[in-house]
């Protein structure tokens, strides 16, 4: 008996995570996919494409949860990617994802949803919605959507993909189409005072 009500909370978890990676991937693609349909630029193959650099040239170990937490620990402990990072940003696909961004973190997540059942996805966009106001390096931030990302979904993983690259742009980088680049980050004044 007890087995089989653990049987069901689980799958009922399950089907709802799912449902919420559904729900999130679905808003997001549809909605930048028509952002950026105007300049032609692919945003999520473009991130694909940065992603598959960052693994072969050692900045990410793979695509799995716990690589990305292992870079984005490195990379906020003071571990170097200058060099690696400075070799692939003369790529394309790097290039162009800091001046696409913001149809991720301002219009893709700046609207009313009207189903009424998508709580999760709310809350989704309110975390990509506050790097606006707190800043990219945000560690609160960045803990709280490596939460809610499901990295074994590719439109998800995309999505902090591209706060990590901020993150590698803003430390080694010259950022100018947010920040410039003798500004700091408005995390970095906050922890400063």
């Amino acid at each position: 008996m007890k087995i089989s009500i653990i049987i069901i909370i689980v799958l009922t978890i399950s089907a709802c995570s799912s449902k919420y990676t559904e729900q999130i991937s679905h808003h997001y693609k549809k909605c930048i996919e028509q952002e950026n349909k105007v300049n032609g630029f692919d945003f999520y193959g473009n991130l694909i494409t940065a992603e598959e650099l960052l693994i072969k040239n050692d900045i990410l170990e793979g695509n799995s949860r716990n690589s990305y937490k292992k870079a984005i620990v490195k990379l906020f402990n003071g571990d170097n990617y200058k060099n690696q990072f400075l070799l692939i940003k003369k790529e394309k696909s790097i290039k162009n994802i800091t001046s696409s961004m913001f149809s991720l973190f301002f219009t893709c997540s700046n609207f009313e949803i009207d189903n009424n059942n998508v709580g999760n996805l709310q809350n989704y966009q309110r975390i990509l919605s506050k790097f606006r106001d707190k800043g990219y390096d945000d560690l609160e931030l960045i803990t709280d959507l490596f939460i809610a990302t499901n990295f074994k979904n590719k439109a998800m993983r995309m999505h902090f993909l591209c706060v990590f690259i901020i993150n590698l742009e803003m430390k080694y980088g010259e950022f100018n189409t947010l920040v410039p680049a003798n500004a700091p980050s408005p995390a970095l004044q906050r922890t400063s005072k």
